[in-house]
């Protein structure tokens, strides 16, 4: 991973928005992460240091049994953040699933935990952008499963 630069950061609309204090300081611990289709990015039981956001691309984040079979629970596109990745940071849980890359090219943002959470407390629009990422993966999720119970 290397250091986010001010056009990588640019490309979320979100922090924009955000004080100058407080985009120098994600400019200063974020980091980028690119990788290749079929790439994974993250396992279950991993300990994630932070909220991924994907600057460009698509991950899908998926669950596997025992016997090695997938199953998609969401996908995180251009401008998203991870829902698992946020939920691990402010619950101190390991990942429960596995984030793969499945686009030909992504680029993620890994903003730090003790960073995002400190500007949770300040700052609106990532607690806004926080709850607007979180509602329509929990909706998504629940819909899928409501079709694999009710076909």
């Amino acid at each position: 991973m290397m250091n986010i630069n001010k056009k990588k950061l640019n490309k979320l609309k979100f922090l924009r928005s955000l004080s100058k204090e407080s985009q120098n300081l994600i400019l200063a611990h974020a980091q980028c992460l690119s990788a290749r289709k079929g790439r994974i990015l993250v396992e279950k039981g991993d300990s994630v240091g932070g909220v991924f956001i994907v600057l460009d691309g698509t991950l899908r984040v998926f669950g596997m049994n025992s016997r090695g079979k997938e199953a998609t629970l969401y996908w995180i596109q251009n401008q998203e953040a991870c829902f698992f990745s946020i939920n691990c940071i402010f619950s101190d849980l390991l990942y429960p699933a596995w984030v793969a890359v499945e686009s030909r090219l992504a680029e993620v943002a890994v903003i730090p935990a003790k960073i995002y959470s400190s500007l949770f407390t300040k700052e609106i629009e990532i607690q806004k952008y926080t709850f607007d990422n979180l509602a329509p993966t929990v909706l998504n999720l629940m819909a899928r499963l409501d079709h694999k119970l009710y076909p």
